[in-house]
Order: C-alpha cells, then structure tokens, then sequence
C-alpha cells in the first residue's frame, strides 16, 4: 500500500489537522487528500513571532493583534495568509523545531471534522505519521483579519 510520509495528522489545541512542512508539492497533496478548492487558504502554523517575521512584515496594528490573541485558538490573516500560534506546547515546539508548517483540520471538503486521531486515520488511510499532543476543544478557530479588523468566524 502505498503510504504518504511528507503529510501527517496531528492533535492541536483546537481540531485534529492535518499538515506538512511548507512547498507546493505538500500544499497540493493536501488540497488532493481533503478533496479541497485551491481557492482556500491553508493556515500556516508558527512557532514563534520571529519565524513570522522571516515571511511577514509586521507593523503595529498586526503586532497588537499578535500580542492580543497569540499563543491561542486564533487564526490572523495577514497579507492575505492565515497564520496560527496555536497555544499548545508540544505543537509550538515543533514548529519551532522544524519550521513553520501548513496545517487544515482533518476532514474532506464540506465534511464533518475528525473528533479523533483514530477517525483521521480512517478517513486518511495513507497518512503514516501522526503526533498526538493531547486533546483538543474540537472547536474551531476563529479567524480575524487584521487589515480590516473583522472577525471571519
């Protein structure tokens, strides 16, 4: 059976994700997987303010919303990207460890999300690699964009 290695499953603060180091051949393997329109953003997860600030400018008004909902189950559209420092120690760690990285929750598109890893594991028999860092709210994210201010969900 074949088995993908460059995408793995993982328990966040928030919902069971689904996620990988960043290129465009694991952005493309995740939009497949899910069944997912490349019209749709994937969050990128971060470690820490200073690997943002690697792919980011960041002025005044984005770093009062940092300091405002990070670590924590927000994500900030920056530039037209979302981000995430999710408020899990392990999760954060590895970010840091291994630099930043894609991650979506784990479900097809328009499908109810996995409420377990076990679920994700059915539902993504090919993915091999899974971190279990401890549960989660199984809520959601909300999403704010900081140019505009407002709160997408």
């Amino acid at each position: 059976m074949l088995e993908i290695n460059e995408i793995f499953i993982t328990t966040t603060d928030t919902l069971i994700g689904i996620g990988s180091k960043i290129n465009n051949e694991n952005l493309n393997l995740i939009y497949k997987l899910k069944k997912r329109s490349t019209d749709k953003k994937i969050v990128i997860v971060i470690g820490s303010i200073d690997q943002l600030e690697k792919i980011e400018y960041i002025d005044k008004k984005t770093m009062k919303y940092i300091n405002e909902f990070w670590p924590g189950p927000t994500t900030l559209i920056i530039n037209n990207q979302a981000y995430r420092m999710p408020k899990q120690k392990a999760l954060l760690e590895l970010a840091k460890e291994e630099g930043p990285f894609y991650l979506t929750s784990a479900n097809l598109s328009g499908e109810k999300v996995c409420e377990t890893i076990e679920e994700a594991k059915n539902i993504f028999p090919l993915i091999n690699k899974v971190y279990n860092f401890g549960n989660g709210t199984n809520v959601a994210s909300a999403i704010i964009d900081v140019v505009t201010g407002k709160r997408l969900r």
